[in-house]
């Protein structure tokens, strides 16, 4: 929040925020939280020397999506909470290993540890053919696109 706060000094001074602007809504996500009838479940996740989070979405006790990207790896806790989830969402920067994210061999591990129906594979480079690299992935696994929606159910 610190780090927010010296960012985005004029959201959170007290001034008017001009349209367009980021508008928070400060608070701290320290564990399980409702949103509408949905419970958001974070996770830290690791991001070089930052920590970034992770989310599981359940409407009750059913699982409906995991997000992970914008890291290095999905920790063991966080597999074992989205495991059978049927869409999960991995951060694959590129098919080279990078410091602070999953490349496309480590994102597959991960998919295949958390086992979704469906993976979307996100935060993608450049270094990807969209339609040469999707057609050689697994079955259920994708490169994800801008513009895409997902319907959960």
């Amino acid at each position: 929040m610190e780090q927010l706060k010296r960012m985005f000094v004029y959201a959170f001074d007290g001034r008017p925020i001009p349209n367009g602007y980021f508008k928070p809504d400060p608070r701290i996500i320290d564990g399980p939280f409702a949103l509408g009838d949905l419970t958001v479940t974070p996770f830290d996740l690791p991001h070089g020397r930052f920590t970034t989070t992770g989310l599981l979405f359940s409407r009750g006790e059913r699982k409906l999506a995991a997000y992970f990207s914008d890291c290095k790896e999905v920790p063991a806790e966080a597999v074992e909470a989205s495991r059978g989830v049927p869409l999960v969402v991995l951060d694959a920067l590129r098919r080279n290993l990078h410091p602070t994210h999953m490349c496309l061999d480590e994102a597959l591990v991960a998919a295949r540890r958390i086992g979704a129906d469906r993976t979307l594979l996100t935060h993608l480079t450049h270094d990807y053919d969209h339609d040469v690299d999707n057609a050689e992935l697994p079955p259920g696994v994708e490169l994800a696109y801008d513009g895409l929606k997902i319907r959960l159910e």
